[in-house]
């Protein structure tokens, strides 16, 4: 069991929280942030452009495609790489784009309506945010973290953008929220819906998958010192999760057979996406280090491709993709820790590229260089106050690990980061918060079991925190 120093300024912090941070007025004041988030997320899609629709070729426009054409009853129709006439497609995973499809059913097929669906999302990411914050730090770091989540710049720009962030950022705080649930109040009915909810990830973003590894390891130190009783949810996590997972993936997968008379669990984009993060550009050019370049645009393999998709079509082409990018890590096997170094060092930059206009580039520095400060000082010290204290609020480091994993294996990108940012603003805001406390000069790090067992005059006790 682990305990912290007796001081007698510990029952203080509970006592002078703010106003707003205490529990009688927690969830007033979260209520406020929601509605404040939901308003600048439609104000910013209102003076962007509320119903423009996204540019011919590019992602969000693929996703589109894919949602207007359901909403049609012409299936999933679209483009794929090299193949621009519509077709029979499983290039990309159908997540996004089903939603999308009903929404444009009820309500017609208007941009606008996607945004707002996207801004709704964003409310309800900063509702679990505080949640998640509260449960984890205490009401005042909740409150503060979903502030920022409600304001950040960069989080409200991919509210208006018609990709996948918006849903993936909320579905990761959602998987978040559900893992506490799970572990301070074990049932069968909150493991299904953990195991739905990252199941229906996957859907939405395949590299979510990488989320069950860190997760299993997460379910087995939280459960692993429990009694007797509660043992089994170690075993029961990593079998639920990846049962449901694939139970989610199943219908996609025989839909692709039936229609496309290939075996293809996921998507016919893998090929692309790592060919474009395996190759001599990603290691020589400065502008795309550790990066991604469009693999029909390395000059050593486009005609190929190109020729490929033409005469066999996009399963075809996605399959040599994959063999390419084996030979190359084969060939290229000694230069693998230098791409790796690149791209961590692109997923987490605060700078973005030179040809990016200045007042991006200096609103991107200026919002996420502090969170990444803040989280390179707390992202350990969090992590091994909750593995002793609080194992259950490690939760929060699956969703990093599962990022730098994406990272690893594909390439460094923001995009990639989206979903787990407000994860980071979570353990920034408490960060911030700590050092204010005297951490970690006059004590330890303080998490909401501190807090709550300091308001009754005792000491925190290791596995007992209830939300």
């Amino acid at each position: 069991m682990t305990t912290t120093p007796s001081d007698s300024s510990w029952p203080q912090l509970a006592a002078n929280d703010p106003p707003t941070a205490s529990a009688r007025y927690f969830g007033v004041v979260l209520t406020a942030l929601v509605i404040l988030g939901v308003v600048l997320r439609v104000g910013v899609s209102l003076a962007l452009g509320f119903h423009e629709s996204p540019v011919q070729g590019s992602d969000a426009w693929e996703y589109d495609t894919y949602a207007r054409s359901l909403a049609s009853g012409l299936g999933y129709f679209g483009p794929s790489p090299d193949l621009p006439e519509f077709h029979t497609t499983a290039f990309r995973t159908p997540g996004v784009s089903l939603p999308w499809a009903l929404l444009y059913v009820l309500f017609g097929q208007d941009p606008g309506v996607i945004r707002v669906f996207h801004a709704l999302l964003g409310g309800a990411t900063v509702a679990l945010v505080g949640l998640i914050g509260r449960r984890c730090f205490g009401p005042l770091v909740g409150l503060l973290a979903g502030a920022v989540v409600g304001t950040h710049p960069i989080l409200i720009f991919y509210s208006h953008e018609l990709m996948s962030e918006s849903l993936a950022i909320f579905l990761v705080a959602l998987t978040t929220w559900w893992g506490l649930a799970l572990a301070d109040h074990p049932s069968w009915p909150r493991l299904i819906v953990l195991g739905l909810v990252l199941g229906y990830s996957v859907l939405v973003r395949p590299n979510l998958i990488f989320t069950l590894p860190p997760l299993w390891l997460w379910g087995w130190w939280v459960f692993r010192r429990r009694d007797r009783n509660q043992r089994a949810w170690a075993l029961a996590v990593p079998l639920a999760t990846l049962g449901l997972t694939v139970l989610c993936m199943l219908p996609w997968t025989i839909r692709n057979a039936l229609a496309m008379n290939e075996f293809i669990p996921l998507s016919t984009l893998g090929g692309t996406t790592l060919l474009g993060a395996y190759n001599h550009r990603v290691l020589e050019e400065a502008d795309l280090a550790g990066y991604w370049v469009y693999d029909g645009a390395l000059p050593e393999y486009g005609d190929l491709l190109r020729r490929t998709a033409a005469e066999q079509g996009e399963v075809a082409r996605d399959r040599l993709a994959l063999r390419l990018t084996r030979q190359w890590i084969v060939e290229h096997s000694d230069q693998l820790p230098r791409l790796w170094m690149l791209r961590l060092a692109r997923a987490w930059t605060p700078f973005l590229q030179p040809k990016v206009e200045f007042k991006r580039r200096l609103l991107y520095t200026a919002t996420w260089g502090p969170i990444l400060v803040l989280l390179m000082i707390g992202v350990i010290p969090s992590a091994v106050a909750f593995a002793h204290r609080d194992p259950a609020g490690l939760i929060l480091h699956v969703g990093l690990v599962q990022f730098l994993m994406t990272t690893l294996v594909f390439y460094g990108a923001s995009r990639f980061r989206a979903p787990v940012e407000p994860l980071c603003i979570l353990i920034a805001v408490a960060t911030a918060w700590n050092l204010i406390q005297g951490w970690p000069w006059r004590r330890g790090w303080i998490l909401r079991t501190d807090l709550a067992t300091a308001s009754a005059g005792t000491r925190p006790v290791q596995d007992e925190a209830t939300p």
